[in-house]
């Protein structure tokens, strides 16, 4: 009766003197689901359970660094409640059968003292059946086997291992009913002791752990059944009618202690509502305790902060007032220094005036002298110019005349000379209509380059309807020659073409193709060099145009279409080296190109590295 008193005492010091919560472990709160446990079976039993966890972080226990702990456990056949109390932490696992789902779940709770932190640990075993906790934690040969845990926080989690440390079957073994009830209540009373302590201190740093066993009924029914059995065991061959009495008499005296206890708990139920509602009371009383503490502390921040920038602004302005100081002073020093400067340099400048006075006087009559005599020489020269000035107008008149007779000749000579551009045009060229309106502004370098295009063309129609290779390969050298004879190093200026075709290649950069109108075109292009014959089926890129260059951003504004004006150098004509055998011209690959695939372009294409581009419309 005192004990109870006295535990009564201290629940309710503890509640006024913290501000209680309820645990949680997987984020549903074991306590609020289970709640005050009346066991069926009354037969418990004490054992050591391990857990291994590892070091690191997101880490588990069957690779790298490990700790252990050991817990405390009791347990019956459905449930088990293990603790580990030490200075720095509390931890609690509790297991339980849900045989509705026929699952058994582990919940666990740890919670720091020196420092705040707190850990849970989680698991469930589906489809477990019929099996008791013994079951849970030995396999069949009744060796211990590992159940694994996963205890975690707001930050990782790891997982964990669980297993008894052994197992001894002597108790369950036990034929004597006196001893085995004897050795589970020691267990019992020792559980309740345990359970009562870590409840208390849970209680202490701030936790309300709801889940607790029942165990009262247990022991008192233990004591009656103990009894019965003691006084049963005294009769050997009679009844022995003083023992009898004195078991019912204990019968009576534990069935006073049993509505004792009931009144008892009751008594402490009460107690513990009313400590409960004095400890909300005191709790809302903290509360606005700690928002007055904290609209003071902002208070006082505030004050603190509005000091600091005041100090900053009366620094600031010191050191502003400083440098202006400074400022000052330096200003004065130089304004002193000027006027001291200003002094020295007028009283020179009056020396300078006074010198450059004597010296102006004898200047002026110097030029004074020197005028006369360049009056008299002026003089003679008007004298001579006039005379040299009817000269040079005789013979202007003479010179006009003969200008005026040759500009005369020059316009007869041109009127022949367009004359005679067309009809050359007229014999040799045939225009598409698109380029007749550029028809005379061909140069004759142009002009002679298509006459030998459009001969090409006609000896190679005569040479491939031979059959003879070497009449081919000799129209080929005859076009080369002639080439060469016309555009010395392949150098082309000013002629006109029309845009085909404007690419950009992988590198950025621009690939043109150009038309002339006589079946002829010119542009980028590729072609075989030492690096590229490493590389089977590639070719390197030829007179392409820069990406920062002029010639691109000019090429950018055009259309396909679109007439233009450009110099530059053909390669192939440039590359020419005469004295070559017929054969060398056939094997020229003029006119691959992969720009004008699917064109349908007809003719010979040249690669051209152009130097000049610019529209004509």
């Amino acid at each position: 009766m005192k004990m109870n008193i006295f535990k009564l005492i201290i629940v309710i010091t503890f509640l006024f003197s913290i501000n209680t919560t309820s645990v949680y472990a997987d984020g549903t709160g074991f306590s609020d689901r289970l709640g005050t446990i009346y066991p069926d079976d009354p037969y418990f039993y004490s054992k050591n359970l391990k857990l291994v966890c590892p070091k690191q972080k997101g880490g588990t226990y069957k690779s790298g660094k490990t700790y252990t702990d050991t817990f405390t456990m009791f347990y019956n056949s459905n449930y088990f409640w293990a603790y580990k109390s030490t200075k720095k932490n509390l931890n609690i696992l509790i297991g339980f059968k849900d045989k509705e789902k026929n699952i058994f779940r582990i919940d666990g709770f740890k919670k720091g003292l020196n420092k705040k932190y707190e850990d849970s640990f989680f698991t469930v075993l589906k489809n477990i059946g019929e099996v008791n906790v013994k079951q849970i934690f030995n396999d069949l040969n009744d060796r211990p086997k590992i159940v694994e845990i996963t205890k975690s926080n707001r930050w990782n989690s790891r997982t964990c291992s669980l297993r008894l440390e052994y197992w001894n079957s002597t108790i369950n073994e036990l034929n004597d009913e006196v001893t085995k009830i004897s050795k589970s209540m020691d267990i019992i009373k020792r559980f309740e002791s345990a359970q009562y302590r870590i409840i208390n201190l849970f209680s202490q740093n701030g936790y309300n752990l709801k889940t607790k066993f029942h165990l009262t009924d247990i022991l008192t029914d233990f004591a009656i059944k103990k009894a019965q059995l003691e006084s049963k065991s005294k009769v050997v061959f009679k009844k022995d009618t003083e023992s009898i009495k004195l078991a019912n008499q204990k019968q009576l005296e534990l069935d006073k202690e049993r509505a004792l206890r009931k009144e008892q708990e009751k008594s402490i139920k009460i107690a513990e509502a009313k400590a409960l509602k004095l400890a909300n009371q005191k709790q809302l009383e903290l509360e606005k305790e700690r928002s007055l503490r904290k609209k003071q502390e902002k208070s006082i921040k505030l004050a603190e902060a509005n000091a600091l920038k005041l100090a900053k602004e009366i620094a600031v302005a010191k050191l502003k007032a400083d440098k202006k100081s400074k400022k000052l002073k330096k200003e004065l020093a130089l304004q002193k220094e000027r006027e001291l400067l200003k002094e020295k340099a007028l009283s020179l400048a009056k020396q300078k005036a006074k010198k450059l006075e004597k010296e102006r006087e004898l200047a002026e009559f110097k030029a004074f002298k020197k005028a006369k005599q360049l009056a008299k020489e002026k003089e003679k020269e008007k004298l001579i110019a006039a005379k040299k000035l009817e000269e040079e107008e005789k013979k202007r008149l003479v010179e006009e005349g003969k200008r005026q007779q040759l500009e005369l000749k020059i316009a007869s000579l041109k009127k022949e000379n367009e004359k005679q551009i067309k009809e050359t045009s007229k014999k040799t060229i045939n225009l598409p209509k698109e380029w007749i309106p550029y028809r005379y502004d061909f140069s004759l370098q142009q002009r002679q380059f298509c006459q030998l295009t459009k001969r090409f063309f006609g000896d190679i129609v005569k040479a491939n309807s031979s059959g003879n290779e070497i009449k081919i390969n000799m129209v080929h050298k005859e076009r080369q020659e002639n080439l060469d004879g016309l555009l010395p190093g392949g150098k082309v200026n000013n002629w006109i073409f029309k845009v085909v075709k404007i690419d950009q290649i992988e590198d950025g950069s621009a690939a043109v193709v150009l038309s002339l109108p006589c079946k002829s075109f010119v542009g980028s292009g590729q072609i075989d060099t030492k690096s590229s014959w490493l590389k089977k089926g590639s070719k390197e890129w030829r007179a392409t145009i820069p990406y920062e260059d002029r010639r691109f951003r000019e090429l950018a504004k055009l259309d396909r279409g679109q007439f233009i004006v450009a110099s530059g150098i053909l390669l192939e004509v440039g590359a020419f080296k005469p004295g070559q055998i017929e054969t060398f011209y056939a094997s020229q690959q003029i006119g691959e190109h992969p720009l004008t695939k699917g064109l349908n372009l007809e003719g010979e294409l040249f690669i051209a590295d152009l130097s000049y581009i610019a529209a004509l419309n």
